[in-house]
C-alpha cells in the first residue's frame, strides 16, 4: 500500500498528525479489504502515536475504525490492538 510508509518510520519528530490520518486510511483501507492481521498491526502502530496528536478529527476517525474493526478481530493480536487504541484514546 502507499500509505504504509508514513506509519512504517516510528516516533519521529516530522509530521505526527499526518501520519496518525495516513495510518486511520490504511486501517480503514484494511478493514475493506477483510484482512484483520493487517488491521491489527496497523492499530498497534497507530497507538503509539495517538499521544503526539492533539486532532479531534484523528481521534475521532480512529474511534470510528475501532469501533468498524472490533466486531471482525477475534485473535490474540487483534485483542490487543484494540486494547492499545482504547488506552492510547483514553490516556490523553
Amino acid at each position: 500500500m502507499l500509505l504504509s510508509p508514513l506509519t512504517d518510520h516510528g516516533p519521529t519528530g516530522g509530521f505526527p498528525r499526518s501520519a496518525l490520518l495516513h495510518g486511520i486510511h490504511l486501517a480503514h483501507a484494511h478493514l475493506l479489504a477483510r484482512d484483520p492481521e493487517a488491521i491489527a498491526a496497523t492499530l498497534l502502530q497507530l497507538a503509539d502515536r495517538v499521544p503526539d496528536v492533539q486532532s479531534i478529527r484523528c481521534r475521532n476517525l480512529l474511534r470510528r475504525i475501532r469501533r468498524s474493526a472490533g466486531a471482525r478481530m477475534r485473535a490474540t493480536d487483534g485483542a490487543r490492538a484494540l486494547t492499545a487504541v482504547d488506552r492510547a484514546l483514553s490516556a490523553t
